[in-house]
């Protein structure tokens, strides 16, 4: 009598990234987990992200929106079987998450400051 079931895991990923022009980008992905062990039980999740993203004043500030489970809450599944049972247990999670994000490149100024003390070295090296 065979008291192990061999249960196999398996996982996959998609990912999206779509850039219709210089200052718009948009992103998303979808995962799902399933693991698997000899005795018999294993459990699953899915969950997904989707982001926009775009950028203002010659590109110096960038407006972020990602969402997270913008569809369906995460969801995880489990089952456990033996020789005389089999057990499903199911159960959501409430994660649907926003987060937005504000940057400004600084970047032009930071090079400007670098260039000035540059040439203000090689002033005082000679």
């Amino acid at each position: 009598m065979n008291k192990y079931q061999n249960t196999g895991s398996f996982y996959t990923n998609f990912n999206m990234n779509y850039a219709p022009s210089k200052v718009w980008n948009f992103s998303g992905s979808c995962l799902y987990n399933r693991y698997g062990n000899p005795q018999g039980v294993s459990s699953g999740s899915l969950n997904m992200n989707l982001g926009i993203q775009h950028k203002f004043f010659d590109k110096k500030f960038i407006v972020t929106l990602n969402i997270s489970d913008p569809f369906i809450q995460q969801s995880y599944t489990s089952h456990t079987t033996g020789t005389n049972f089999n057990l499903e247990s199911y159960n959501t999670t409430q994660t649907r998450n926003y987060r937005l994000t504000l940057s400004y490149d600084l970047n032009k100024t930071i090079d400007a400051g670098r260039k000035k003390l540059l040439k203000a070295a090689h002033r005082t090296d000679s």
